[in-house]
């Protein structure tokens, strides 16, 4: 099974640890954004996000505490894969729920799946990856 890291740009460090976590446990991943260098023009980097979304099965969606700034990209990514139809694991470890500043009513889709832990992630990827095999969720 083959995923795609979605986070905001200040998070690259974090979701090179969830890159880490997920290569470790047997899983490809695709987010070439996580090592590309510096100064990249920023067309290019969106081309290859998209191509990367397009490769994967999944898209695991790393939230991060509310900055003004935004996720802008993430967000994007987010709603192109689910126009592909792929499951989207949202990673959210500090409150994820309805009420949580974090929430968008697109976590309540039923290809969307919260979870507050890096650890419940793993564990429910196996089940997914199976899945994966019969075709797109929906």
């Amino acid at each position: 099974m083959t995923l795609y890291v979605a986070a905001r740009y200040t998070e690259k460090g974090r979701a090179r640890a969830i890159r880490a976590a997920l290569v470790n446990a047997g899983y490809a991943v695709t987010s070439r954004w996580l090592h590309a260098p510096e100064g990249t023009p920023l067309a290019t980097a969106a081309r290859e996000d998209l191509e990367d979304i397009r490769q994967s099965h999944a898209l695991g969606f790393v939230q991060a505490k509310p900055d003004p700034r935004g996720m802008r990209g993430a967000y994007v990514e987010v709603g192109y894969a689910l126009a592909l139809g792929l499951p989207i694991l949202v990673l959210d470890e500090s409150d994820p729920d309805e009420t949580s500043p974090n929430w968008t009513v697109f976590w309540s889709l039923p290809r969307v799946t919260v979870f507050p832990s890096l650890d419940r992630l793993l564990c429910a990827l196996p089940a997914l990856a199976w899945r994966q095999e019969e075709g797109p969720i929906a």
